[in-house]
């Protein structure tokens, strides 16, 4: 039998490569990372041929059409965004992250049934995550269900009890939704939503007020729903 140690073998051609690296794979991660340093600056548009570069040496690259897609969700560009974010998940079906940001583009163009149905599935992908259970929580209020609104606002606010808007939404499903919790309540709530707690820093001081509850309650945090992008 000849046991000699073909060159050509695949278990040569393996070894080979391990040791000399791959420079396609080297090329390919080097792009996505810039990609990301670019976003991280705020430099979408050239973040995005950055992607463009990963995606065309690899077609198979979730985590590259997840980058793109949410680059072209900070510049507001919600059909392509929408677009790759759906390639992303269907390559990568437990991709959080990616099905997190397509709920916030959904909820972006007020389709909040489907926003909640992005959310849910990050939920059952990391049930810990309390900006899910906060962005669901937001949908499902627009959507007038507020028994389910105020139960994700809860969770939020367990998870991570810094989470201002958490608060605010809650009191605000406390006050519409009736049933849930007298005005003390109501008013806890309203106190722990100070603009140090809240994504937006425009909201008024009279969150602190306990005197104006109706006012207080009558205005939003935000004019419109927003999505933070989560780069540095």
């Amino acid at each position: 039998m000849n046991t000699s140690f073909s060159l050509w073998s695949p278990l040569s051609i393996f070894v080979a490569l391990s040791l000399v690296g791959h420079p396609i794979l080297a090329a390919e991660d080097e792009a996505l990372k810039s990609g990301q340093d670019l976003a991280k600056a705020r430099k979408f548009q050239e973040a995005i041929v950055q992607f463009n570069r990963v995606i065309a040496a690899d077609p198979q690259s979730a985590e590259a059409f997840y980058l793109r897609g949410r680059a072209y969700a900070d510049l507001k560009k919600n059909k392509h965004a929408f677009e790759d974010l759906s390639e992303a998940v269907r390559l990568d079906p437990s991709h959080a992250d990616a099905w997190y940001m397509r709920g916030h583009v959904h909820a972006l163009q007020a389709k909040h049934k489907e926003a909640v149905e992005d959310f849910t599935k990050v939920i059952e992908l990391k049930p810990q995550r309390a900006d899910a259970h906060r962005y669901r929580g937001i949908s499902y209020f627009e959507l007038r269900q507020f028994e389910e609104a105020n139960a994700d606002f809860t969770k939020a606010i367990e998870r991570n009890p810094k989470l201002g808007e958490a608060y605010y939404y809650r009191a605000r499903t406390k006050q519409t939704g009736v049933k849930f919790a007298s005005e003390p309540f109501i008013l806890s709530d309203i106190r722990r939503a100070t603009p140090s707690t809240l994504l937006f820093p425009e909201v008024p001081c009279s969150f602190r007020l306990q005197g104006a509850l109706q006012i207080q309650l009558r205005t939003p945090p935000h004019s419109r729903y927003r999505h933070s992008s989560g780069y540095g």
